[in-house]
């Protein structure tokens, strides 16, 4: 019987170092993060929506230049924008 992909999902499954990501975008923004980025945290909602949207790409983007110009296009980013305070 042949295969019948579900279009509903993506052809990879992609999954990030949340502590990754989170020392990439303090680094970005020079500024350090104040909340918990463990399992269930609103950080690691944040990185489950980026492998979402990574997910549902034709093709594989370069991770990093994608980052840079998608980060802050990520429904979470408006929860966890202002939880990024000035470094001490």
């Amino acid at each position: 019987m042949p295969f019948i992909a579900d279009t509903r999902c993506g052809k990879w499954n992609i999954e990030l170092n949340v502590a990754e990501i989170l020392g990439e975008l303090e680094s970005m923004l020079e500024k350090e993060y104040s909340e918990d980025i463990h399992e269930g945290s609103k950080f690691w909602l944040y990185v489950i929506q980026i492998e979402n949207a990574l997910s549902s790409q034709k093709n594989i983007p370069d991770f990093w230049q994608w980052f840079l110009d998608e980060y802050n296009n990520v429904e979470m980013w408006n929860e966890i924008e202002d939880l990024f305070v000035e470094e001490k």
